[in-house]
């Protein structure tokens, strides 16, 4: 991947200012979702090392014969919030002159005990609020983990996500510009050299909302957390490991 620093922004209204400068333009917005518009509400996922845990239960996913019901059920058991309250009132606001869809990295069709990862991810955002722009025809019968379109969100399955705006090209068409926000630089290169080899304007912005948000885990809870998840296939939330640690204390007093 070439070096590229892209500008950065932590708040969505950030969005809304800049796409204001562009009146006359006829734009597609591409948001992704984990890390920019969500974040889980466990303290575990603001800082590294701990918000790692479930990129490194991914990335070893050979070691654990449970894998697809482990991350399966922490996607189903975790509890999320937005990153920025104004998501849903900026998105809703931008809807209006202009085609604002998700395009986030993840599975598709059934995936452990989640058995449509389209409806689940639909359901969690739609939940907080936020509602993307729909445009038919959307993906049916999911398999083997292909890209997929659902009710504005844009799933990459086992593609990168450059490929998977390549599967629904149809959107692009008629747009003077793309502009896509994402927390990771790679994805904002990836759609970049896409946008260049087809010819799109483009500009791509790094979110860092994250950073704005507040609080540090502590090391008993976030391990206690992920010993669970690995063992039990069970999510504790922050509240849950708190109760677990107490009990103990107090069955050693």
């Amino acid at each position: 991947m070439k070096s590229h620093t892209y500008p950065s922004i932590s708040y969505a209204e950030q969005l809304s200012d800049h796409v204001s400068k562009f009146s006359q333009d006829k734009i597609l917005i591409l948001l992704d979702i984990d890390d920019t518009i969500i974040t889980p509400q466990s303290l575990t996922f603001r800082k590294p090392p701990f918000n790692q845990m479930l990129d490194e239960i991914k990335a070893n996913s050979d070691q654990f014969p449970n894998y697809l019901e482990i991350v399966s059920n922490w996607r189903l058991q975790r509890k999320a919030m937005l990153i920025d309250e104004k998501w849903p009132q900026v998105i809703n606001s931008l809807k209006t002159k202009h085609l604002v869809f998700g395009l986030t990295k993840v599975n598709t069709g059934r995936f452990g005990n989640i058995a449509s990862m389209e409806q689940w991810r639909y359901q969690e955002l739609s939940s907080l609020g936020v509602f993307f722009s729909e445009h038919t025809p959307q993906s049916k019968n999911i398999n083997d983990n292909q890209p997929a379109l659902y009710r504005g969100i844009m799933m990459t399955g086992a593609a990168t996500k450059a490929e998977t705006l390549s599967q629904f090209k149809w959107i692009t068409q008629g747009i003077d510009r793309i502009i896509f926000i994402d927390d990771r630089e790679k994805y904002l290169h990836e759609l970049s050299e896409y946008c260049h080899l087809n010819k799109i304007k483009y500009e791509g912005f790094q979110f860092s909302g994250l950073k704005t948000l507040t609080g540090v885990q502590s090391q008993e809870i976030h391990q206690l957390q992920k010993k669970t998840l690995i063992q039990q296939a069970k999510w504790l939330s922050d509240e849950e490991a708190q109760r677990v640690l107490d009990q103990k204390v107090n069955s050693n007093a």
